[in-house]
Order: C-alpha cells, then sequence, then structure tokens
C-alpha cells in the first residue's frame, strides 16, 4: 500500500509540474529530472501499475512497460502516441520500440502489425515534434521490415472449421439437410402441378445454406439454379429487381455452358414484364429437358414489390406458361401471417409444398461435430452428448459452441471441463442472434419464455401454461395475463424454435444454453422491473388526472348534499359535525365500494384511466382496503381545505393554520403531478410505497 501511495503521489506531482510548464522532448535536462524518481518506482514493479487515469498514470505506463517490454500492452501503447501531452507521446514512442526489440507476440499477429503501421504513418504526418517525428519514423520502418519478416516465415494458420452465423457456401462444411434435398429434387422432378416449394423456419436455421447447396448443383444436372437474395433490392424500385433477376439467369446459364441469345435486353432498353417473359421463353427453349430454378431466398422482400404492382398475376401467368421454371422461396416469416397479409402469396405460394428449416437430425448434428474437426480437434467420451443437450441439436448454436471449442482447445482432446468454459463465456458475452431475438419478442413472450426456464429444472421437465400462470401469480407479476394470452406466447415461441409441445405433459425449451441464458439474464422480476418503468414511462397526462380528481370530488359531494338536503326538508337544520358525518360516509362508501368492485374509482373509468397506473401492482383484498383509505385520505385533504378556508374568513385562528396546511399539501400534490418525471403526485408516491410494503408482509 505504501508503494502504491508512494507512485500516485509521484504521477499527481509530475502533473502538476506539466501543468505549470509543459515539457518538450527536447528538453532533455527537464526531462530526465522529472522522470528519475519515478523511474526507480516503477522499476521493481512485477505487473502494469493501476492508477487513476490521468497524464501521470499514463507516463507510468509508458515508463514501465519500457522496463517490462515482453509484458507491455501494446495496443494501449499504439494508443498513448495520439496523446495529447508531448511527453506521454514520446514516452510511449519509447515503449512501442522496446517491444519491437523485444519481439512481443503481439507483433506476431500480421492485422495488428499492419493497422499498427498505418496508426504511426497518419500520426507521423500530424506530430509537430521532431524529435517524436523522427522517433515514428524509425518504428515505421522498423515495423515494415518486422512485418515482411514474419509475413515469409508465417507458420500455418489454424482455420477453424465451424461457421457460427454466416450462411455456409463451402460444400465440405455443409452437413446434413439431405431429407430436405431429397423432398426438393423429387418434388420439383415429377413436374405434378407443383411449381414451387417454400423454405420456412427461424432465422439461422440453415434456409440460405440449402440454397446455396442448390446453387452448387446439389439437385444435379437436371436443374439450372438462379440464386438472388432479395435483401439487396429493399426499398428499391421493381426495376431494379426485375434487371438483376435477367443478370443473375445469365450468369447462371453461363455457368451451365449456355447463353440467353443476344439482342432481348441491354442497359439502355427498359426491362418491361413483357421483355421479361421473352426473355424467360427463349431461355427455356434451350434447356433441352432441364430445368430453371430460381431461388429467391428473403422472399418477405418480394412481397412489397409485387403488391403494389400486377406482377403477381403476371409471374403467376409465366409460371403457368413454361412447364420447365421452378422456384424455391425461403424467408423466416410464418406461413399464416403471410397468407393473410399478402394477397400475392395466393396465385404463387397457395400451391406451394412447404417445407419447415428447423433442427438437424442427431446423427446429422454429430457428424457436424465431429466430423468437420477431423485431424484437428477431438473430443473426449461424452462431449459431443453434452454439446447437442445444451443446443438441442440447432445449427447456429451446435457451430458456434464448436467454433469457441476449437479456438479455446489448441489441438488434443476437447473435454467437459473445456464445454463448461465456453458456455459460462457465452453466457456473459451472448451472441448478438440471441439478444436480437430477445428484444423481438413481445413482453408476453418475454414473461412466459422467462417464467417457463425458470420452472424447467431438469432435462425432462416439462410445464403447462396452467403451472406457468400460477408461477407468475405466486412471483406477483404486474401485469395479469389470461390463459389464451399464454397459448398465444407459447405459439410464438414455438414458432422461432425456443420451446417444443408435448401433449399432455406441456412445454419446454429445446436448448438448454439459451434457457440458462433466459434464467441468470432475463428472470422474472428482471421483467416486472422492466414493466414497471414501461407503466411508469406511459403515465397519463396532468390533465387526464385531474379530470379524474375532479370527478372523484363532485360525486360524493353531489351525494352528501343531496342527503343533506333532505335530512334538513324532514328533520331540520343539520348541524355542522352531522353534515361531516354524510359526508364521510358516503366517501367511504364511494371510495371503498369503488377500488374493491374494480379496482378504479368512477372518475378513473370515465376519463379511461388505467387501474393503479402509477405503481402498477395487482391488489389483494388488504391492498383494496388501504388503496380506497388512501383515497379517501386525497378526499378529505380536499375537502377540509374548502372548509378551514370558509371558517377562516369567519373565526380564524387555527381554521386559518389547518386551512393554509391543506393547501399546501393540495398545492404540492398538483404541482408534482404537472411537472414530476412519472407524473406521481404526492399521494401515488405514498400508494406506490405503502402498497408494496404491505404486499411484502
Amino acid at each position: 500500500m505504501t508503494e502504491s501511495n508512494s507512485l500516485t503521489s509521484l504521477c499527481r506531482s509530475i502533473e502538476e509540474e506539466l501543468l505549470r510548464d509543459d515539457v518538450r522532448p527536447e528538453d532533455i535536462e527537464r526531462r530526465t529530472r522529472l522522470l528519475q524518481p519515478l523511474e526507480r518506482e516503477v522499476a521493481l514493479l512485477p505487473k502494469a501499475p493501476v492508477l487513476p487515469d490521468g497524464t501521470g498514470a499514463r507516463i507510468a505506463i509508458s515508463v514501465w512497460s519500457k522496463k517490462h517490454p515482453n509484458e507491455a500492452d501494446v495496443e494501449s501503447l499504439i494508443a498513448l502516441l495520439r496523446d495529447e501531452r508531448p511527453l506521454v507521446r514520446a514516452l510511449a514512442a519509447d515503449a512501442v520500440e522496446a517491444t519491437l526489440s523485444s519481439s512481443h507476440s503481439k507483433w506476431h499477429e500480421p492485422r495488428f502489425s499492419y493497422q499498427a503501421r498505418q496508426i504511426l504513418l497518419e500520426q507521423r504526418e500530424v506530430e509537430d515534434s521532431p524529435v517524436i517525428g523522427y522517433q515514428l519514423q524509425q518504428l515505421t520502418e522498423r515495423l515494415g521490415r518486422m512485418t515482411r519478416q514474419v509475413r515469409q516465415a508465417r507458420p500455418k494458420v489454424r482455420i477453424n472449421p465451424y461457421v457460427a452465423g454466416l450462411p455456409v457456401r463451402d460444400a465440405s462444411k455443409f452437413v446434413g439437410r439431405e431429407d430436405v434435398l431429397s423432398e426438393i429434387r423429387s418434388t420439383l422432378g415429377k413436374r405434378a402441378g407443383i411449381k414451387s416449394i417454400v423454405l420456412h423456419g427461424a432465422r439461422r436455421t440453415g434456409k440460405t445454406s440449402v440454397l446455396y447447396r442448390i446453387q452448387g448443383g446439389a439437385l444435379g444436372p437436371d436443374f439450372i439454379p438462379v440464386y438472388l437474395d432479395m435483401q439487396a433490392f429493399a426499398g428499391t424500385q421493381v426495376s431494379n429487381f426485375l434487371v438483376a433477376l435477367v443478370r443473375a439467369t445469365e450468369t447462371a446459364l453461363k455457368n451451365a455452358a449456355l447463353t440467353a441469345g443476344p439482342g432481348l435486353y441491354s442497359e439502355e432498353t427498359d426491362l418491361t414484364f413483357y421483355t421479361l417473359q421473352q426473355f424467360f421463353h427463349q431461355v427455356l427453349s434451350q434447356l433441352d429437358g432441364r430445368c430453371l430454378l430460381l431461388l429467391i431466398d428473403e422472399y418477405e422482400v418480394l412481397q412489397e414489390y409485387l403488391k403494389i404492382s400486377d406482377l403477381a398475376l403476371q409471374f403467376q401467368h409465366l409460371f403457368e406458361s413454361e412447364p420447365a421454371l421452378f422456384a424455391v422461396f425461403a424467408g423466416s416469416q410464418k406461413l399464416e401471417a403471410l397468407r393473410a397479409n399478402s394477397s400475392w402469396a395466393t396465385p404463387l405460394l397457395d400451391v406451394a409444398r412447404y417445407i419447415k428449416i428447423s433442427f438437424l437430425k442427431p446423427q446429422e448434428a454429430m457428424r457436424l461435430i465431429v466430423d468437420l474437426a477431423q485431424g484437428a480437434l477431438s473430443f473426449a467420451p461424452g462431449v459431443p452428448e453434452q454439446i447437442l443437450y445444451l443446443t438441442g441439436r440447432h445449427p447456429f448454436y451446435t457451430q458456434l459452441l464448436c467454433q469457441s471449442l476449437f479456438d479455446l482447445v489448441e489441438g488434443g482432446a476437447v473435454n467437459l471441463a473445456h464445454v463448461d468454459q465456453v458456455v459460462r463465456q457465452f453466457l456473459q458475452n451472448p451472441s448478438p442472434h440471441l439478444i436480437l431475438t430477445w428484444n423481438s419478442m413481445g413482453l408476453r413472450e418475454k414473461v412466459v419464455g422467462s417464467t417457463l426456464a425458470a420452472l424447467q429444472n431438469s432435462p425432462n421437465s416439462w410445464a403447462s401454461p396452467e403451472q406457468i400462470l400460477d408461477r407468475l401469480r405466486d412471483d406477483q407479476y404486474p401485469t395479469s395475463l389470461r390463459r389464451g394470452e399464454v397459448h398465444q406466447a407459447l405459439g410464438g415461441l414455438l414458432q422461432i424454435d425456443w420451446v417444443e409441445k408435448n401433449e399432455g405433459e406441456g412445454y419446454r425449451f429445446t436448448m438448454e444454453l439459451v434457457r440458462r441464458w433466459v434464467t441468470e439474464n432475463r428472470t422474472i422480476l428482471t421483467l416486472a422491473e422492466e414493466e414497471r418503468m414501461r407503466v411508469l414511462a406511459q403515465a397519463p397526462s396532468y390533465e387526464r388526472q385531474f379530470a379524474a380528481r375532479a370527478i372523484d370530488f363532485v360525486v360524493p359531494s353531489i351525494l352528501s348534499l343531496g342527503v343533506i338536503s333532505i335530512l334538513e326538508t324532514f328533520v331540520g337544520r343539520v348541524s355542522t359535525m352531522e353534515a361531516i358525518g354524510v359526508f364521510g360516509m358516503w366517501a367511504l362508501i364511494y371510495f371503498l365500494g369503488a377500488v374493491g368492485s374494480g379496482e378504479c374509482t368512477m372518475g378513473q373509468r370515465f376519463v379511461h384511466l388505467r387501474p393503479l397506473t402509477s405503481f402498477a401492482v395487482s391488489l389483494d383484498g388488504k391492498q383494496k382496503f388501504v388503496y380506497g383509505v388512501l383515497l379517501l385520505l386525497r378526499f378529505a385533504v380536499a375537502i377540509g381545505l374548502l372548509y378551514f378556508t370558509a371558517r377562516s374568513f369567519t373565526g380564524g385562528g387555527w381554521h386559518t393554520i389547518l386551512g393554509v396546511i391543506a393547501a399546501l399539501a393540495v398545492g404540492a400534490d398538483h404541482i408534482r403531478t404537472a411537472f414530476a418525471k412519472h407524473r406521481q403526485g404526492l399521494y401515488e408516491k405514498l400508494a406506490s410505497v405503502v402498497l408494496v410494503r404491505i404486499g411484502e408482509m
């Protein structure tokens, strides 16, 4: 601790010295005098000092790195070359030179060396100190020589055979889906009236990879595949799509040693559908029994073109008039939504055959794990089975875990401890695909998924919708869900392959890896807090709250005055205490009755305020009673304000004091309601605290 305090003190004194008068690298005498104590201090440190950020700390890091070049953080030193203090830049350049001389392992990374050299060149152009400029020039030349030497003696790079996230283009890395390819081949080869096939399923399940395999000739020589990714044309004009379709067809014909024939279309000619139809007719007439197969990826984009023009009917006519023209559409949108929202689906897709792309078969997933890494990696007994259990044979997550294991284990056998390590890394730093999928869910799917993840505590456990509802009630989730809403949410999770259903047993997560992430990072308590903040952010305006309060004030007051008038008519004058009693009785009936029957008052219902919007809790019987009493308290303060104000004009004294207190309370309540962040007045603030505390009792 003494050494740490001493070093911190030295850094602080250096900063103060530089603030008084900056030290240029050319001033050798001042530089030596300033740095000598610091150099003696850091020379004895085995590790880089950890100091509060500042000029002194950056100088200390540079000095220590020069003394310990093999342990230095080269990336940080490169960043310091752009520091505003010339002394820091000079010392960082000294340290970088020391790491080059010691052949620091970082310099053997070609990409880093190239990027670092670019930074050195850029900084050399803007450097105003001739001393530092010379250092940068020397470093640039030296790094260039080292890079060339490393490139010449570069060892063989281990290429990770697993592909996670990107579609698989290399046929040697494509595993499985033989049944899908066989079904496409047999369906279209029969030419029995089916003109198209739709590959549908959640994202990252391998639909595009299947299209790439077809493009690569997986269906055999009878099919000439034309691949088109519709994402490239999102937001563009229809003509761009038509031109791209022609160009892709010409490329496919060229690869098949065929030609489309001259003169049908050129860049100078506007491409109409009539021209397109002529083009395909000429192409198809020379195929000699072969088929032209259009592969349309992300077909959801296609509907944006077809629904605003006559292209749907035109394409339907084209497919019907050309026996050798077929199509395979791939996309993630569910079929029901496509048919409901897309008029083009009727002519083009209603007679199509639908094939869902989902999880790999067990033997396919096992081949993916073991075969791709043969010769570079081996697996201890039980490891492939554990990977399959964690990923549920989902192609993306299986590839992702294997990719991480390959990077972690350089040769040798992967054991279960390695699997646990990469799983922990995944849970701490999940893939963007997982985060994006979660964020795209609705609130119901998130709540139901989080609850199901908590209920599924063993590999063979299932949970029914009723158990999910019971768990939500036990956890006092602020928004109540109905049974139908739970079923809808489970249907959404089924659609994206997060859960599976077993008749008679219920639902469970398909991927243990995803379930663990949900359990650790998206608990029901976390979602409850998110929901509470969402509700607070949607708090009603002051005007609506004021209108509800006014109604809740007027209704019991009118009822009370009506009763008082009747009493005075039949029994004579009503005393002040009797009038207060009548007011209190009707207010009690009004507020407790309203809350007990529907958790909201007549005023809240009239202006369409969500009950308990400001604090978002569901009430039991005891809480409802307290809520009604708190509403009555606000009414009593408002009535008291009127009463004591009136009495202060006649009697003054303590009536005036109580009137002022009531006025301050009512005023503060309205001011908070109008200007507070979540439109919470004094009453809402009090109610939110009291009701939550009662719920915890």
